[in-house]
């Protein structure tokens, strides 16, 4: 019995002056001035992807991986997304700040000290 995913996995990036929207299971691909509208065409591009499968094609069409190369984007993007938590966390906790050093001249050669 052939297993079929339930979860579709997409992600979205920033790509020139747009944002470029895919899904791994379905090798789709859109995009999208704003994030926003880079993930609803790709919500379309999905919806009807999968209205379009009859049960003599199904197994044919889903799912269809991407390439190895868009996952190796999709991780990147994951890692670096986990960084920026990473990091934003340790922000909360430490805190990195400049101190003025205050410093007190003194006389040079043997001048009296007040």
């Amino acid at each position: 019995m052939r297993r079929y995913p339930t979860l579709l996995r997409c992600y979205a990036r920033p790509e020139g002056d747009a944002y470029l929207a895919l899904c791994l299971e379905l090798d789709l691909c859109d995009r999208g001035e704003t994030l926003e509208a880079a993930k609803a065409s790709l919500e379309e591009d999905i919806l009807g992807y999968l209205e379009s499968l009859t049960p003599e094609n199904v197994a044919d069409l889903f799912p269809r991986p991407a390439p190895w190369y868009v996952y190796l984007d999709y991780y990147r993007v994951r890692c670096l997304q986990a960084a920026a938590r990473f990091f934003h966390q340790i922000r909360h906790r430490w805190l990195v700040f400049a101190e003025p050093l205050v410093l007190t001249p003194r006389l040079v050669h043997g001048a009296a000290r007040s």
